[in-house]
């Protein structure tokens, strides 16, 4: 029988906490000039204001 195996990959640092949102272009900065942000409908309603205000 074959042998299912998942992988995650996690970033070397996760930032939490009240108002880390509103700090992302600090640390996106460190990494590229263009960075790519994947959620779904619900996820980016919550967050896509805050980040696209920035």
């Amino acid at each position: 029988m074959a042998q299912t195996f998942r992988t995650v990959i996690s970033p070397g640092r996760q930032v939490q906490g009240k108002g880390a949102l509103r700090q992302i272009g600090e640390y996106l900065k460190k990494v590229g000039s263009v960075p790519l942000i994947v959620a779904d409908d619900l996820v980016w309603g919550l967050v896509g204001p805050v980040v696209t205000d920035l």
